[in-house]
């Protein structure tokens, strides 16, 4: 991932902190284990926005408790986010 994306993720994660409890990793690893340390972990909403999303402007969202799997625009994520 390019420093102009990672420069994004980290200015949305800095936004998120504003409400909420997040966690960011930028670790390249599986998609499972990073799903394993946020369940470990007691979260209860999942985010990962890799190349693909960023090329469709979109952040993949999972909910651990309704086990919701979905594709959220980014310019609705913290509509989606205070729904919840």
């Amino acid at each position: 991932m390019d420093e102009q994306n990672l420069d994004f993720i980290y200015k949305l994660g800095i936004n998120l902190r504003k409400n909420f409890k997040i966690e960011i990793s930028y670790e390249a690893k599986k998609l499972q284990k990073h799903l394993q340390n946020a369940d470990n972990k007691g979260a209860k909403i999942f985010l990962c926005l890799g190349e693909n999303e960023m090329k469709n402007h979109q952040i993949w969202y999972k909910n651990f408790i309704t086990k919701t799997e979905k594709n959220i625009n980014l310019d609705d994520l913290q509509k989606e986010l205070d729904n919840e």
